[in-house]
């Protein structure tokens, strides 16, 4: 019995990362063509790859295991004499039907799939069986791109005294897109004891405007957002 376990996120930036709760890891045999050995020594930053419809469906008759992955970003795959399973090597997907924190459009968003990597597990004896162990986190330059096809938009951000870097909790900071219509409000967090904070909006929130749905503004692309800060009875301003 084999038991392949671990833990998945996707940075937002580099001190921002997301458990990917929600989604479920698919676990492929390679394909008889492909160089097993190369691709699991390469790196998962240049095996990453955005799957179609019809790659995910030449991949069905390969489809080794699926599980969902818990909210805290953890999973856990038993493999035993069912799948035939020796120890070998084995590619990662990642299929993602929304991603985390996304606000609920009103059109439901194409669920995708993209492949991680090609991984051999380093298994480990144990009372029951064998062992393995992963973790990964995605780079934001591919997790943020990723939430973009969901129209899933965020900021992270930090408020710390000027000159002194001393945190600031418990502040408000609302987050407003500057449009040469209408400044819409994109959303609002409460800073934590570190003064850090995240505000999750759609890409609606930003591309609206009073003759939508007719004519839409900003169609691609982050909008310029302004920041309100308020804290201990005072306020603030601070554009990014």
């Amino acid at each position: 019995r084999y038991l392949f376990k671990g833990r998945l996120c996707g940075l937002i930036c580099d001190d921002c990362p997301e458990p990917l709760g929600g989604a479920k890891l698919r676990l492929y045999r390679p394909s008889q063509t492909q160089d097993v050995v190369s691709l699991a020594a390469a790196q998962p930053k240049d095996t990453w790859t955005l799957l179609d419809d019809a790659q995910i469906g030449e991949k069905s008759a390969r489809l080794l295991a699926e599980v969902d992955i818990g909210s805290d970003g953890e999973f856990e795959v038993a493999l035993d004499a069912r799948e035939k399973y020796d120890g070998s090597a084995f590619e990662i997907d990642i299929y993602c039907g929304s991603v985390p924190r996304q606000k609920p459009p009103r059109v439901p968003p194409k669920p995708r799939q993209f492949t991680v990597t090609t991984l051999q597990p380093q298994w480990r004896e144990r009372d029951n069986g064998l062992v393995a162990a992963w973790t990964y986190c995605i780079p934001f330059r591919w997790w943020c791109w990723f939430r973009g096809l969901f129209g899933a938009w965020t900021i992270c951000g930090k408020v710390t005294v000027c000159g002194k870097k001393i945190p600031v909790s418990g502040a408000k900071v609302s987050a407003f897109d500057a449009d040469w219509l209408a400044d819409d409000a994109l959303g609002s967090a409460i800073t934590d004891g570190a003064g850090k904070f995240r505000i999750d909006y759609a890409a609606a929130d930003f591309k609206r405007t009073p003759f939508s749905p007719l004519i839409n503004i900003e169609w691609t692309g982050g909008p310029d957002v302004y920041f309100r800060i308020e804290s201990a009875g005072a306020t603030l301003l601070a554009e990014t």
